[in-house]
């Protein structure tokens, strides 16, 4: 086996790259079907919500599928499945998520509880922004110039 054939250190080896993108898949469809059937059918108690969360649910369920391809297939992407942009969403909708507790007031039933799950999401968003900014540098380090030097700002 020749050193390009092996895999770098921090990616995980294929015998465990296809069953995780088969199971995702398997995950991925029928929650895709559900958002699809919450989005494109009526509904008397929610009229404008339902249909709107079906979409975003939608667009989340065909990301996940994406990265299940993306998975079984081996295609690469720019230092992992997911690039800085996408981590950086991901983190804002990890500190979203305590936020809106507050301000819808369901924080307040449970304070012990949604106290613990708001350090966990904030922890997780501070995490996934760390990993966005290193993957940016990753990247950024990968397309520099050989000789060092920048072309000159127009």
């Amino acid at each position: 086996m020749e050193q390009s054939d092996l895999p770098p250190k921090d990616e995980l080896p294929r015998w465990f790259q296809v069953p995780l993108g088969l199971l995702l898949c398997v995950f991925a469809i029928p929650c895709l079907l559900g958002s699809l059937a919450l989005a494109f059918t009526p509904n008397d108690k929610a009229p404008l919500l339902a249909p709107l969360f079906g979409i975003l649910m939608s667009l989340a369920c065909f990301w996940l599928f994406a990265i299940a391809i993306r998975l079984i297939s081996g295609k690469k992407k720019h230092g992992g499945l997911m690039g800085p942009r996408a981590l950086r969403l991901s983190a804002w909708i990890f500190v979203l998520i305590p936020v809106s507790s507050i301000l819808t007031g369901s924080f307040f039933d449970h304070p012990i509880r949604y106290g613990f799950l708001g350090v966990i999401y904030v922890s997780t968003f501070f995490g996934l922004r760390n990993l966005s900014f290193k993957r940016e540098a990753e990247i950024a380090q990968q397309y520099a110039p050989a000789d060092g030097l920048r072309p000159p700002l127009s």
